[in-house]
């Protein structure tokens, strides 16, 4: 039986009956307004505070775009005051592109960190860097297959290795001194399972074809809500050799996967600098920033995304003594007044 083609704009009005297709909604940045705990009890001068806020190096008025090769064009969301950020690699979700992160990004990016985000094939968008200015679509695509395509597997993944190796070209041309001595990969859904594979996780493929990157150039990963077990590839032992540090975001009202599953990469992998932020209510357009609104609760818990990941990059990047003290205790638990549960192990 033949396929159906379906234009990627059939797919995108299909998204919008369904009402799922929040990521293209134009939100204001949270990162925009100055942030006050919603904690009374702990001052603005916090270590909340300052991970929440927008920090002290800002972030540009709009990503740049940079074709690094034919098939690999990246979001940079760069700090326009520093020169010599630590580097972050991050991969958006299935059928997305990365400028649905914008205030997600932005923010690690007024942190003091250099964000690059490739577009993978699968996304919504032309991966050329002039189809993109225009905002045009591929005309015809069939979703399922993109997702079952063990090639786009590969691809994704490589194409985050390929950004490192592109750092030094970076530098001479930007006249910039990225430092990648501990990048991190961070990434969303289907991204966040690029970022499982480059920390270390194994998938076995339809084909039985196991794909796993055991020394990848990545120090650490962001797991945004990640698959566990039943989905591309992730079976048990997956986990068994993810050695390197991460911290998953995941919690109730998330879809498709129920939350136990997406929390495997913390509770099937092995003890040692793993990080669960456990989230008593979020959604998938909250991690990205998506679906907040000023002086709502919403806003509040995408403040805790900003604060916990930004905890991570600063325990893990910069080596922050005091901030990893924070996110491996309780802290995060009482700042946000249990809207978030920090665990360690």
């Amino acid at each position: 039986m033949q396929r159906k083609l379906w234009t990627r704009r059939d797919f995108v009005n299909a998204l919008l009956v369904a009402g799922t297709a929040s990521v293209w909604a134009n939100k204001a940045l949270a990162s925009d307004v100055i942030i006050k705990n919603p904690n009374p009890d702990i001052n603005q001068g916090d270590l909340y505070s300052r991970l929440a806020n927008a920090g002290e190096w800002g972030y540009p008025s709009k990503p740049v775009l940079i074709k690094l090769d034919s098939d690999l064009v990246v979001f940079a969301y760069l700090p326009p005051t520093v020169r010599n950020a630590r580097v972050v690699v991050f991969s958006h979700a299935e059928l997305s592109v990365p400028s649905v992160y914008s205030p997600l990004l932005n923010h690690w990016a007024s942190q003091g960190y250099a964000v690059l985000a490739p577009i993978h094939e699968d996304s919504l968008l032309d991966g050329g860097t002039d189809s993109i200015a225009r905002g045009t679509l591929n005309e015809i695509w069939a979703p399922s297959a993109a997702i079952t395509d063990i090639g786009i597997w590969n691809r994704r993944i490589r194409q985050c290795e390929r950004v490192l190796e592109f750092i030094p070209v970076l530098n001479k041309t930007w006249g910039t001194d990225l430092d990648i001595t501990r990048p991190i990969i961070a990434g969303h859904s289907w991204g966040a399972f690029v970022a499982q594979i480059l920390t270390g996780a194994r998938a076995v493929t339809y084909s039985g074809e196991v794909l796993e990157r055991p020394s990848s150039g990545f120090s650490s990963g962001i797991l945004l809500s990640p698959f566990g077990r039943g989905v591309l590839g992730l079976v048990d032992g997956s986990w068994e050799s993810a050695l390197k540090p991460t911290i998953v975001v995941t919690g109730n009202g998330e879809k498709g996967q129920e939350p136990s599953i997406r929390s495997e990469a913390f509770t099937l992998a092995p003890a040692g600098n793993r990080h669960l932020a456990w989230f008593k209510a979020i959604t998938e357009g909250l991690v990205s920033g998506d679906d907040t609104r000023q002086g709502k609760v919403s806003e509040h818990i995408f403040l805790d995304v900003l604060a916990v990941t930004t905890a991570f990059l600063d325990a893990y990047a910069r080596y922050d003594e005091e901030v990893f003290a924070a996110l491996a205790g309780q802290y995060f638990t009482k700042a946000t007044r249990q809207r978030v549960t920090a665990y360690y192990r």
